[in-house]
C-alpha cells in the first residue's frame, strides 16, 4: 500500500497510465508522479508565468511521453527527464480538459467540459486546433473519448455521440432501452471494441451495445443478471486479455465474455 508517506503527493488519485518504458504515472489532486516500482518521482507542473495548478484530471501515455491535464492547462511530460511543455492554443492554455486520447493515426486529441475537441500539435511547438464539430446538436461537454477505431465516440452528460473525425460530423447515438431514455444519460466511461460499445454511466450502471445488430445488454444492481456489479456509477473501463475491467464507485469488477 502506497500513501503520502511513500511519496504520493496526495491519496486522491484521479488518473493512472503506463508509458512505453513501463513506468506507471499517477495523477493526484496535488501533483503528478512517475513510479518505477520502487520510488515515486514528481514532475514539476509549475510555470513562472501562470498560477500554480497541480490538480491532475486526466492522463494519456504515448511512445513519446505522457499528456497530463490539470484543471487549467494541458502539458506534455518527457518520460526520461520529466521536462514539461505546455500545450496551448492560439488563445493560451487549454483549460477544462477531461479526456485525452489518440485516434487511429496516432494524433492526440483533448476533450473539454465545454464540449470543445482539440487536435494537439505533433511536435508540441505548434498550437492546438479546435475541430469544428458539425451537427444539428453537439455535446455540451466531453467526459470521455474512444477515437482509435474506424469511427470515433464521445461521451457527455447527454449520452454518447458518434463522431466522424474526417468531416467533424457528430450525432447522438441512441439505442433501444426506454429505462435509460435510449442512452441519453450522464456517461463517464466509454470503450469501443469492434462492434461492441461499452458505456459506463454516472448512476445508471453499465451498458453493452452491439452497434452492428443493435442488441443491448444493461448491467445494473437492481436488474437481473448484474453478477458482481454492485455499483451504479462506472467511470473507468479497460480491456485486457479479452476481459472487461470496470472501475466503479464500489470497487473493481471483471466481465468474462464467456
Amino acid at each position: 500500500r502506497y500513501a503520502e508517506g511513500s511519496g504520493l503527493p496526495n491519496q486522491t488519485i484521479n488518473a493512472i497510465t503506463r508509458d512505453a518504458r513501463g513506468y506507471w504515472w499517477f495523477g493526484t489532486e496535488d501533483g503528478l508522479v512517475r513510479f518505477d516500482g520502487h520510488q515515486f518521482v514528481e514532475a514539476d507542473l509549475a510555470f513562472a508565468d501562470a498560477p500554480i495548478d497541480t490538480h491532475v484530471v486526466a492522463l494519456a501515455a504515448t511512445p513519446g511521453g505522457v499528456f497530463a491535464a490539470t484543471r487549467s492547462r494541458l502539458v506534455h511530460v518527457d518520460p526520461g527527464s520529466l521536462a514539461t511543455t505546455r500545450i496551448r492554443s492560439g488563445q493560451g492554455d487549454i483549460g477544462g480538459v477531461l479526456a485525452v486520447a489518440a485516434d487511429a493515426a496516432g494524433r492526440m486529441h483533448a476533450g473539454t467540459r465545454d464540449g470543445v475537441l482539440w487536435r494537439l500539435p505533433p511536435d508540441f511547438g505548434g498550437a492546438a486546433v479546435a475541430l469544428a464539430l458539425d451537427g444539428p446538436v453537439r455535446p455540451t461537454g466531453i467526459t470521455a473519448m474512444d477515437l482509435d477505431g474506424p469511427q470515433g465516440w464521445l461521451a457527455s452528460i447527454e449520452g454518447v455521440w458518434r463522431l466522424d473525425l474526417t468531416s467533424g460530423r457528430v450525432e447522438p447515438f441512441r439505442y433501444d432501452l426506454p429505462a435509460l431514455d435510449g442512452g441519453a444519460r450522464h456517461v463517464r466511461g466509454l470503450l469501443a471494441d469492434g462492434d461492441t460499445l461499452w458505456i459506463g454511466y454516472w448512476n445508471d450502471g453499465l451498458v453493452r451495445v452491439d452497434t452492428a445488430r443493435g442488441a443491448v445488454r444493461w448491467f445494473h444492481p437492481a436488474q437481473p443478471g448484474a453478477g458482481a456489479l454492485r455499483a451504479t456509477s462506472v467511470p473507468v473501463l479497460a480491456l485486457a486479455d479479452g476481459r472487461l475491467y470496470a472501475g466503479t464507485n464500489r470497487g473493481l469488477v471483471v466481465h468474462e465474455p464467456a
